[in-house]
């Protein structure tokens, strides 16, 4: 599988060892086959606000923003599929400094979880997850969620998955 990381921030450094590690996981969770390509992108606040006025018409930064290749229905699992052609699954936008200050109200001990987090949620949402009328609590998505944190131990994986950059 081919997984894109690419850092726009310059405050936070990401472990792309440790992204890579729970994608994989992912990936292998929800049988989606390795020729799935998958872009993470880690940036400021003004970059995702940006993307998220252009695409959901929130003028707003936000923590996440998921950007799935496949139409509802159309993503083939493990087993279904005939080609080895590279597909691109999609993207997944993360913004550090919003998640720390806004989720985890500056505490930087929560922050490698709640990113993690966000790229499991991220992800969920590429594969054809959502939560009607912005309400995740309670959601299928929520319940998914749950069953995959409890059946896959990704504890190693987001321990050290992001750091603050030390100038």
């Amino acid at each position: 599988m081919k997984i894109d990381i690419i850092e726009r921030t310059r405050k936070f450094s990401v472990n792309k060892a440790c992204v890579r590690r729970i994608t994989s996981r992912l990936y292998d969770y929800f049988k989606i086959p390795a020729t799935y390509e998958i872009s993470f992108y880690f940036t400021g606040a003004g970059h995702i606000q940006a993307l998220n006025s252009e695409f959901r018409g929130k003028d707003a930064p936000t923590d996440v923003l998921s950007f799935p290749m496949n139409e509802e229905g159309e993503l083939a699992r493990v087993g279904n599929i005939s080609s080895n052609v590279p597909m691109p699954l999609g993207d997944i936008v993360v913004c550090p400094g919003y998640v720390l200050e806004n989720n985890v109200g500056g505490d930087w001990e929560k922050l490698s979880y709640e990113v993690f987090y966000l790229i499991v949620h991220g992800f969920m949402h590429l594969i054809g997850y959502d939560h009607k009328d912005g309400r995740y609590k309670g959601s299928k998505m929520e319940s998914d969620t749950s069953k995959l944190l409890m059946a896959v131990d990704f504890k190693k994986e987001y321990q050290s998955l992001i750091k603050r950059r030390l100038f």
